[in-house]
């Protein structure tokens, strides 16, 4: 059940005229400041934006981390990593926005594929640590 921020039955905050992402700031007179930062290719697609039908891995003030590869991707993992059940958890769950995509599966650094999804799509902890390991994206 998704609640709207503005007219939902439970109690709302006053205080936010703004996003709920922070907004990201950049230095002034400076258009690639240290480089060009791109996502991780294995990331999912989380949500796709209704006008412009541009896909999104990552949202807008998310902690993340670089791999061996220069890219981008979430600092969570090793969080996940730490503190999950490596045989049960899930880290990433593929959908057929990532088919149309053609977001790679981390574990085999090959496309996803529609038989990838259909089995569930999901890639255990377990999997993925062997995963980012065997790529060497650590």
């Amino acid at each position: 059940m998704a609640v709207k921020r503005f007219s939902g039955s439970f109690k709302t905050r006053t205080d936010i005229l703004d996003n709920i992402t922070p907004n990201n700031v950049v230095q002034p007179n400076v258009s690639v400041p240290a480089g060009e930062w791109k996502p991780s290719n294995w990331l999912p697609v989380i949500w796709q934006g209704e006008s412009s039908q541009d896909n999104f891995v990552i949202s807008g003030g998310k902690i993340l981390c670089l791999t061996t590869e220069g890219r981008l991707c979430p600092a969570r993992y090793r969080w996940l990593g730490e503190n999950s059940n490596a045989t049960t958890d899930v880290a990433i769950v593929y959908t057929q926005l990532d088919v149309d995509q053609g977001t790679v599966n981390v574990t085999t650094g090959e496309a996803v594929t529609q038989v990838e999804v259909n089995a569930g799509g999901t890639v255990s902890m377990a999997q993925f640590a062997q995963g980012i390991i065997d790529r060497g994206l650590i």
